[in-house]
């Protein structure tokens, strides 16, 4: 990006949603700001994740940290809920971490404000470092003009799990189309103790995204300039979805299903099937063992007839502040922690897939059939990821979606009034 199309750190945070004053800001400098100490240059990360995760992250970086007598790290981990908004608040004040999280829903906002540093150069001159290795539809989520970002630290495709248990209840083999996966359904529910054979949450994307996938459809047009959820083939997805829901066939998390997301209420047996990625397994190998047994994960998924094996990806890279502590370590340590090494022991607890092909042809896999599975759906895939108004995107047509599961507007006029609002007021606008 050339000098007279960066944009300025004020300008940055505009383009965030961000109206914190810098001046706020500053005040988490002293927690988190840049050290001005003698001696080797420290380092700050920031990650989100509690419990597993953020155990893995605080192992691996001191591991790290052992290791390289030259450059102390620290770290500092970051509610989910809040990391968005904290990260926005610490980059109006310059106290953003040196290495962080990026989501790829965001990574727009931060590689074309120049907010992340170019990793390329110290890609090129590390030809032990096999970038060639990294799925090419994850690592492109973070390129911008040529250049590379931030490195996929790991992902997840969705898939729909389900329980083999109740299919075989209910007598009914693996439906192949989305009128079998409904017939299946039925059957399901007549037959087991399952009042909604399908689970999914208010604002289902990772439900719906996929649906208008298989069935031929998009949310934005190729160039990305354009709202198109509003088509023939997006409207059919949401209708085959709101069928089910209205004849009691689907129910909605923390509504008429009392779990929570999908691990729970499959765990339960509240619901046979839910769409999900690679996340649900820990907790269904720790809480609901049992259970496990009996979930699998439909492989080829069910499609509309004359539809295709499509869903989405969702991935994050470890990138690097474009004004760090020190660059050339900064760099060093996002390429340690997705190195092969330092991702596959973050991969190797199944909470999400290694994003190098040569973790995921490890034999280790053939032992994980879901995570096979999952893996299997990347040529399919496409990045979770909206352009650079994302959030403000996505909000909008979910919100649209709520209505039109409350019964409040047809799938139609939901799609066609999204559609609408996102080229009028999110993609005009800006």
């Amino acid at each position: 990006m050339s000098d007279g199309r960066r944009i300025s750190r004020r300008q940055f945070t505009a383009v965030t949603g961000t109206g914190i004053a810098s001046a706020l800001a500053g005040c988490s400098a002293g927690v988190f700001g840049q050290s001005n100490t003698v001696g080797p240059p420290t380092l700050t990360v920031s990650s989100w994740g509690e419990g597993v995760e953020r155990e893995i992250v605080e192992r691996i970086l001191d591991n790290y940290d052992q290791g390289h007598q030259n450059v102390n790290v620290a770290y500092q981990s970051i509610p989910n809920d809040q990391y968005s908004q904290t990260l926005k608040t610490r980059y109006a004040g310059d106290t953003e971490p040196d290495v962080f999280y990026m989501a790829t829903e965001r990574a727009p906002q931060y590689m074309e404000s120049d907010a992340v540093l170019d990793l390329t150069p110290y890609l090129e001159d590390d030809p032990n470092y096999a970038v060639d290795d990294l799925l090419d539809n994850l690592i492109s989520a973070f390129q911008h003009n040529g250049k590379t970002y931030g490195i996929p630290k790991d992902f997840t495709s969705i898939g729909m799990y389900y329980n083999a248990a109740h299919l075989k209840q209910a007598g009914v083999g693996l439906p192949k189309t989305w009128d079998d996966l409904r017939s299946a359904f039925e059957a399901i529910k007549r037959k087991t103790d399952v009042e909604y054979p399908l689970g999914f949450s208010d604002q289902p994307g990772n439900t719906l995204y996929p649906l208008i996938l298989q069935n031929g459809g998009a949310v934005l047009n190729e160039a990305g300039t354009r709202c198109v959820v509003g088509s023939t083939e997006a409207v059919e997805a949401l209708e085959f979805l709101v069928g089910l829901h209205d004849d009691g066939l689907g129910g909605r998390y923390s509504n008429e299903i009392s779990a929570t997301w999908t691990a729970p209420s499959m765990g339960e047996e509240l619901s046979t099937a839910g769409m999900a990625g690679a996340w649900c397994i820990p907790t269904f190998e720790e809480e609901y063992t049992k259970t496990f047994e009996s979930i699998d994960m439909f492989d080829p998924t069910p499609t509309p007839q004359g539809g295709q094996q499509a869903t989405t990806l969702l991935t994050v890279a470890w990138a690097a502040s474009a004004t760090p502590t020190n660059k050339q370590a900064a760099a060093q340590l996002v390429k340690a922690l997705t190195s092969k090494q330092g991702m596959w022991d973050w991969s190797k607890t199944n909470i999400a897939l290694p994003s190098r092909q040569s973790l995921l042809d490890r034999p280790y896999y053939n032992d994980q059939p879901i995570l096979r599975k999952l893996a299997s759906f990347t040529d399919g895939g496409k990045p979770f990821r909206f352009g650079l108004h994302h959030e403000r995107l996505h909000n909008t047509i979910m919100s649209e979606v709520e209505g039109a599961l409350a019964g409040v507007k047809s799938p139609d006029s939901a799609l066609k009034s999204a559609e609408r609002l996102v080229n009028n007021n999110v993609l005009e606008s800006n």
